[in-house]
């Protein structure tokens, strides 16, 4: 639910969850990962900092590393916190996690430089470009280098010969064109 928007409807089924079954590790985990998208940065920290979030959630290396930078950033969010934590991310995490971490940090260019790396394009050629529509990356799909972008991994083929565009293409709010985009990309390469 917290991946398409529903932050608060989320975090109350979540709760029913941990309510339910208390012991599962799945739960604990899913509790894990939304509050470090969505809840209170700063008491992660803390836990994180202790060295409190043990095996399986993460390796203390982990914790030392991306985690800490990331939730700094997050509860403090300077330039300078925000630019260590897009460094550790890009280099620790795979690119379904990194990616929509870098963007939740409101880094665009470097969400950018990040998906144009060899290792990042190949991820997303093997088909594991769902995370790209994902509510929070809404920043990175309303900067025109999307389609660009989506033309270089084949979603923009895809889109073209089946007629079936993207829900975001059809925001009002979008800045482009999705599909005068396309045609202006295709023209581009024709010259």
């Amino acid at each position: 639910l917290a991946y398409a928007g529903y932050i608060g409807a989320g975090a109350t089924k979540l709760s029913s969850a941990e309510r339910i079954w208390p012991a599962s590790q799945a739960v604990r985990e899913a509790r894990l990962s939304f509050d470090f998208r969505y809840g209170d940065a700063k008491r992660l920290l803390a836990q994180v900092d202790k060295g409190a979030l043990l095996e399986p959630y993460s390796s203390r290396t982990s914790q030392k590393g991306w985690m800490h930078a990331y939730l700094l950033a997050r509860a403090d969010p300077t330039p300078a916190n925000i630019d260590v934590a897009v460094k550790a991310i890009s280099a620790f995490l795979n690119p379904l996690s990194a990616l929509p971490s870098i963007v939740h940090l409101g880094r665009i260019d470097a969400a950018y430089d990040y998906v144009n790396r060899p290792a990042v394009i190949a991820w997303l050629l093997r088909g594991d470009t769902y995370v790209l529509f994902r509510v929070h990356m809404r920043p990175f799909l309303f900067d025109r280098r999307f389609m660009a972008f989506a033309d270089r991994i084949g979603l923009l083929r895809y889109w073209q010969t089946s007629g079936h565009w993207p829900d975001f293409c059809r925001d009002k709010e979008l800045p482009y064109d999705c599909q005068a985009e396309a045609r202006r990309l295709h023209l581009a390469k024709a010259v």
